[in-house]
C-alpha cells in the first residue's frame, strides 16, 4: 500500500461533517448531563451513526485515524507523538480500550476497529503525521464556525529562555499539533501559577485546526488543534497576574499596563522590548519582580504576559 504524502491528508466534506456532528452531539450530550453524575459517560447516538454510515471505507479509515491521533495526544504519550514514535516504549505501551473516551471507543468499535490490539510504534508515527497536517489546515464543515474565529492557549511558568525568545521575535511558529481553546476564561486559568504566565491570543480567519472538543478522553466543550504561524501584532502585559481582565477578551484588551510593538527592535535605546530583555536576565532584578520593579513610566508587579497576533 503506498504511504500518504504530507498534501495528500485531507479531511474529504463528508468526513468534516461527521466530525463535526459527532463533537457537537457529545458536547450538547454533556451540557444535558446532571452534574451529580459526574461518572455518566458520553455515548454514541443515531444521528452519529447516521453520518457514520455515509462515509465510504477510505473516509472512514480517515475518521479512525483523526480520532487515534487526538486520543494519542490527550491520553496517550504525548512524548512519543511529538518524537513520532521514536520515544515509544513497547512495554508501556496499553490497549486503545485502556485509553479511549468511552465516545470514541464505541464510534470506533462501530466502524470496526479493533480496540484491543496495543497501540503501537506505528500508531505514534502516524498520528504525529496526522496532527502535524491536519492541524494547520481548516477543517470545520458547515455549521456556525465563528467561535472558531479566536482561540487562546494558556500557560504557567514557562522557561525565561522561551519568553525572551518570543519576545525577539515577531511570529510565533506553532510546529506541532498544540492544544488551544476558543474559551478565554479557561485559557487564562491555565496560565496561573509559577512565573511566568502567558497567554496566546490569535484570529482565525481561516479557521485552521481540529476540532477536539468531545473525543479526547479528557474532553473539554472549547478545545481545539493547531498548528501553523501567528504574526503577532502587539505583546500586553498586565500587572497582579492579570487582575485587571474581565470575562470577555474583547472587554480585557484595552486594560493593560503596557502594551509592547512586536517590529520594535531589541536594540532600541529606551525601548520596551530592551527593557524587558534587560530585566529578564539580570538575575537580580528579576527576583523582585513580585514587589514591583520601575519599568517604562511605570512599576511592573506580578507580570502577566499576552501575545496577540494573526494566524497566517
Amino acid at each position: 500500500m503506498k504511504k500518504k504524502s504530507l498534501n495528500e491528508i485531507q479531511l474529504t466534506k463528508n468526513v468534516k461533517s461527521a466530525l463535526r456532528v459527532i463533537n457537537d452531539k457529545l458536547i450538547d450530550q454533556k451540557k444535558h448531563v446532571d452534574h451529580r453524575q459526574y461518572k455518566k459517560k458520553l455515548e454514541m447516538t443515531s444521528r452519529m451513526q447516521e453520518f457514520i454510515d455515509k462515509l465510504s471505507q477510505q473516509e472512514k479509515n480517515m475518521l479512525i485515524s483523526v480520532i487515534k491521533s487526538l486520543t494519542l495526544l490527550t491520553s496517550g504519550n504525548v512524548k512519543s507523538v511529538r518524537t513520532s514514535g521514536r520515544s515509544f516504549d513497547a512495554q508501556k505501551s496499553k490497549p486503545w480500550e485502556k485509553i479511549l473516551s468511552n465516545a470514541s471507543y464505541e464510534i470506533l468499535e462501530y466502524m470496526g476497529f479493533d480496540t484491543g490490539k496495543p497501540v503501537s510504534q506505528k500508531d505514534y508515527k502516524e498520528s504525529a503525521m496526522y496532527l502535524r497536517t491536519l492541524t494547520a489546515q481548516r477543517n470545520f464543515g458547515t455549521g456556525p464556525v465563528d467561535k472558531f474565529n479566536l482561540i487562546f492557549r494558556g500557560m504557567s511558568g514557562i522557561d525565561k529562555n522561551t519568553l525572551i525568545h518570543l519576545l525577539i521575535n515577531d511570529e510565533i511558529l506553532v510546529n506541532q499539533g498544540s492544544s488551544f481553546s476558543t474559551d478565554f476564561v479557561e485559557s487564562y486559568s491555565f496560565a496561573q501559577g509559577k512565573m511566568y504566565n502567558t497567554l496566546f491570543v490569535a484570529y482565525n480567519p481561516k479557521l485552521k485546526g481540529l476540532d477536539a472538543r468531545a473525543l479526547s478522553f479528557y474532553s473539554g466543550e472549547d478545545e481545539i488543534i493547531f498548528s501553523g504561524k501567528i504574526k503577532l501584532s502587539k505583546i500586553l502585559v498586565f500587572n497582579n497576574r492579570g487582575a485587571n481582565f474581565r470575562d470577555e477578551w474583547d472587554q480585557s484588551v484595552g486594560r493593560a499596563d503596557f502594551v509592547i510593538n512586536p517590529k520594535e527592535s531589541v536594540f532600541k535605546q529606551g525601548g520596551l522590548k530592551k527593557q524587558l530583555i534587560d530585566l529578564l536576565t539580570d538575575e537580580d532584578d528579576t527576583k523582585n519582580w513580585n514587589m514591583g520593579i520601575p519599568f517604562a513610566n511605570g512599576e511592573m508587579k506580578r507580570p502577566f504576559f499576552v501575545f496577540v497576533g494573526k494566524v497566517v
